[in-house]
């Protein structure tokens, strides 16, 4: 709906602002624990996280423009595009990720990883429906996996990566032709989820078809993120070193406030760059 589309604009968040301070938190302490941090985007994108916000990825490339014609809608399709670009071992995180250590060494050593198996998620059903009842291409590992399992599961894709990049090559052809073979039939998808079918869902059906582990960094969650430690600002670093707020956290005014206080208190130079940018342009 018109609601979700204008707030992916602004990331999910309650306001830009919070998704400047996101963008900025998150590449920070990244840098914090890897001297490459490289960062894919449009034209748009470097102005605002290069240009503007000064954020200090050690690489920016400037590649996804060529998807501008696709629908915003399919919001996860950069991502898809990024995966299938590179060309040595890499570890994707999104831009509400925020680490307090570096990645175990069977993360970053894995041949596919992600950041947890999610099991029985309610959106991804009523997708699910939705596709099967006026898709015309459906990829085979999917039909296969739903006629096996009643219940679903997805790998969520907060970090995605590895050392496998065949993989990635075949996961990223199938997954666009996934979508190019429906875009006429988008229209009928009502549920907003779709961007999860082709990136979370295909990611865990393919990789069980071609038998390759998937390892994951944080333990199986069930149906829902309700009472999850992915969101325990109070309690980094001591407690919690990798922070995520997914889905509708990143629409709790304490969450929001919690971000801002975390990058005034350790980063005030970033953080007075995102107010005075506000400021500037009356955002």
């Amino acid at each position: 709906d018109d609601t979700s589309i204008h707030q992916r604009f602004h990331g999910g968040w309650l306001s830009k602002k919070y998704n400047y301070m996101s963008w900025t938190l998150s590449c920070l302490q990244s840098r914090k624990f890897y001297d490459k941090v490289e960062l894919v985007t449009d034209a748009r994108g470097k102005l605002l996280l290069i240009d503007n916000l000064e954020l200090p990825y050690t690489n920016v490339r400037v590649e996804l423009d060529c998807l501008n014609h696709y629908p915003n809608s399919l919001w996860t399709l950069p991502k898809i595009y990024t995966y299938n670009i590179q060309d040595e071992p890499f570890m994707h995180i999104d831009g509400d990720v925020f680490i307090w250590e570096k990645f175990h060494e069977k993360i970053e050593l894995a041949q596919l990883c992600s950041q947890q198996l999610v099991i029985d998620h309610k959106p991804q059903y009523i997708a699910m429906e939705e596709i099967e009842s006026c898709f015309t291409y459906i990829p085979d590992c999917i039909k296969i996996d739903k006629t096996e399992h009643n219940v679903l599961r997805i790998s969520n894709a907060g970090i995605l990566g590895g050392t496998n990049l065949d993989f990635f090559r075949e996961f990223a052809n199938l997954s666009f032709k996934f979508v190019d073979n429906n875009l006429s039939q988008l229209h009928n998808i009502k549920s907003g989820s779709f961007g999860m079918i082709f990136e979370e869902y295909l990611f865990y059906c393919l990789s069980k078809t071609r038998g390759i582990e998937v390892t994951y960094l944080l333990e199986p969650l069930t149906d829902d993120f309700t009472g999850t430690q992915l969101i325990g600002f109070e309690t980094v670093p001591s407690k919690t070193k990798f922070i995520h707020p997914v889905g509708t956290f990143k629409r709790y005014k304490q969450i929001c406030d919690l971000l801002d206080s975390t990058l005034l208190i350790n980063y005030p130079e970033y953080y007075f760059r995102i107010m005075k940018l506000l400021h500037e342009f009356k955002i």
